[in-house]
């Protein structure tokens, strides 16, 4: 299987405490939306799945560090600003 890397060029936005548990809840929010594909998120203890279980493309967040929520916030801001790609080729660790 072929992974990619997401590339975005966003400052977080502050993500602490309440912040990043209100930027979560966004997050989660907007991914229950997903239709095509599925996505697995691992935060902690908690495992959640959003769109399709059976479909060909899935993939895997694991979160390490509360302040990706602030990130993905921001990102999407930008992201809203300019289209751009993110999918950008092979991951790298």
């Amino acid at each position: 299987m072929k992974s990619s890397s997401l590339s975005v060029k966003a400052k977080p936005m502050a993500a602490s405490g309440l912040a990043s548990s209100l930027l979560r809840r966004i997050v989660i929010g907007h991914l229950k939306r997903l239709r095509h594909g599925g996505l697995t998120l691992v935060d902690g203890g908690q495992r959640l799945h959003f769109g399709e279980r059976g479909h060909a493309l899935q993939a895997e967040i694991r979160v390490q560090d509360a302040n990706l929520w602030g990130l993905v916030a921001a990102t999407a801001r930008s992201a809203l600003a300019k289209p751009m790609c993110w999918v950008t080729g092979p991951a790298t660790t």
